[in-house]
């Protein structure tokens, strides 16, 4: 069962610093790209490998979906 496309982002100041990441691992989108490519292509990120969920895989997707409902 697929989860919907994200609607909400997360806070700004989140925004900057996971996109700090993304460009450490290569990725030159600008800030307009990278939250279009979060909310629907987040595989295209090149976030690095983590302990729990590969971020490409929707590790990342399933944090901000946890973290922004209440």
């Amino acid at each position: 069962s697929q989860m919907p496309k994200r609607t909400e982002l997360p806070y700004l100041d989140e925004l900057f610093d996971l996109l700090d990441v993304a460009r450490a691992g290569g990725y030159e989108g600008t800030l307009e790209e990278f939250k279009y490519d979060l909310l629907n292509r987040p595989e295209v990120i090149p976030f690095p490998k983590s302990m729990g969920p590969d971020f490409a895989d929707g590790g990342l997707a399933t944090l901000f979906r946890q973290r922004m409902m209440l």
